[in-house]
């Protein structure tokens, strides 16, 4: 499931996978994640300041 969404890389170590986080889908995530719940509080803050 995370591998096709390509949100981690894989590789086969003898008869086990390894997996890693691929750092820029994430980022992209977290970015896109961050800036929404950023925004809802600045304009909360907004609201409460008007009051």
């Amino acid at each position: 499931m995370l591998e096709p969404a390509e949100l981690v890389t894989g590789r086969e170590v003898g008869r086990e996978r390894h997996l890693a986080l691929a750092p820029l889908p994430v980022k992209r995530i977290h970015d896109r994640r961050i800036s929404d719940d950023a925004r809802a509080a600045v304009d909360l803050l907004d609201r409460l300041d008007r009051g």
